[in-house]
């Protein structure tokens, strides 16, 4: 982790803890506190960024400032839900993401799935409050054009519109408060969209908004990749 990631991501946890102990008092709000290995269940010992609880429910949240491996998600995931704990993985940012069309990391497109569509985003001055934005259907103008075949048949392609397979256009949600937005979430074992890797039974800290994105356009999408392989 470099520096200036090195910085953010102390920043986000410190924010978001004193802001829990202040929105929750009796919440044990704390910064890397580790919960010891159960060799007897095989669970290895455990450092949440941030964890305390909310209505008696015990939440981590870790702070994903740079890059994390798919393997090592699916191990926490499995690892807190065994604790009994429910998992919020905010990522941190140093500017908004604008409205262009970018490329998530890896990792930020299993947070999105692990979250029913979703990655919750984190600017300096934040507090509690989340940015959920979901990774809508980017396109590409492909330019007609045509030719000919040595037997004289004039071909013609192009003059659409065609969509990314991994870049996105940034949808916002309404900012989330971890505190007053968020439930207890457990969810069977599944396997993303359009990846490899399946993610096992894990409990999240998932908000309560509905969808906001087309649907039916994220399914033509899906379909169409889904028929090209």
């Amino acid at each position: 982790m470099s520096r200036g990631e090195s910085e953010l991501h102390q920043g986000c946890k410190e924010e978001i803890r004193d802001a829990l102990r202040v929105k929750f008092p009796d919440g044990k709000w704390e910064c890397e506190r580790p919960i010891p290995a159960n060799e007897a269940k095989k669970i290895p010992k455990l450092v949440p960024d941030v964890s305390g609880r909310i209505a008696g429910q015990r939440v981590v949240i870790e702070v994903q400032a740079s890059y994390l491996t798919v393997p090592k998600i699916v191990k926490r995931a499995a690892s807190y839900r065994a604790r009994g704990c429910a998992i919020l993985w905010v990522v941190p940012l140093t500017r908004d993401l604008g409205t262009q069309n970018f490329r998530p990391r890896l990792y930020e497109r299993y947070l999105h799935s692990i979250y029913f569509g979703r990655t919750y985003y984190w600017l300096p001055g934040d507090g509690i409050s989340l940015r959920p934005v979901h990774y809508g259907v980017a396109y590409r103008y492909i330019d007609e054009s045509e030719w000919y075949e040595p037997s004289g048949e004039l071909h013609q392609s192009g003059g659409y519109d065609k969509p990314y397979k991994i870049v996105k256009k940034p949808i916002y949600g309404d900012r989330v408060n971890i505190g007053d937005n968020f439930h207890w979430n457990n969810r069977d074992e599944f396997l993303p969209w359009n990846e490899h890797k399946a993610i096992p039974p894990l409990s999240t800290w998932q908000d309560n908004l509905s969808v906001w994105w087309d649907q039916d356009e994220q399914a033509e999408f899906e379909r169409r990749y889904a028929d090209n392989g």
